[in-house]
């Protein structure tokens, strides 16, 4: 991924998409990654197959959505994105350890993710409430698995279970069109 691997060493979770501007205009590829201090960072893409990381003249900065908090450190249990809200535009999709799904829409260089239980954006959306089924899911993967144009479809691995015969088995499920906009 480039630029030594001391950046990412924290990293306890990642998200890939065009969120920030110069990669919508350019098509690149950009990575959210959560931290291990609950830091979220907006990593943009180089335009060749890696990440700027800093800020130098002439390139896109780095950008810190949500600074080292307990909140995403204790509660989120892993991210993911995709174009779930329909405006073409990435969203970042949050599975909270009580089951909670939440869907943070249109994130960009300019957004500031929540950072404590009683802060809520204007535009965010409640997927699943806590307690939900979701709270046995181990794993989302996003993309276009079929039936639009946008990268939506949810792939959820949940909790193996052990059944009578001592086999553990888990199903893996495709929800197409997961969030609000397909």
């Amino acid at each position: 991924m480039g630029h030594g691997g001391d950046l990412w060493k924290h990293a306890t979770g990642a998200a890939s998409g065009s969120f920030h501007t110069s990669s919508q205009e350019f098509g690149d590829s950009d990575l959210v990654v959560k931290g291990d201090d609950g830091e979220v960072t907006l990593y943009p893409g180089d335009q060749n197959f890696g990440f700027y990381a800093g800020c130098k003249p002439g390139e896109p900065c780095e950008t810190q959505l949500a600074k080292a908090n307990d909140m995403w450190k204790n509660y989120a249990d892993f991210i993911t994105a995709g174009d779930y809200a329909g405006t073409n535009a990435y969203d970042l999709m949050v599975k909270w350890v009580d089951g909670e799904v939440t869907i943070y829409p249109d994130v960009s260089q300019n957004t500031k993710l929540p950072t404590s239980l009683d802060e809520h954006l204007p535009n965010e959306i409640t997927l699943a409430a806590p307690d939900s089924v979701f709270k046995y899911a181990r794993g989302f993967a996003t993309g276009k698995y079929g039936g639009n144009q946008w990268p939506d479809d949810l792939i959820v691995a949940p909790s193996p279970c052990r059944a009578p015969d001592g086999l553990l088995y888990g199903a893996l499920r495709v929800t197409r069109s997961a969030g609000q906009g397909g």
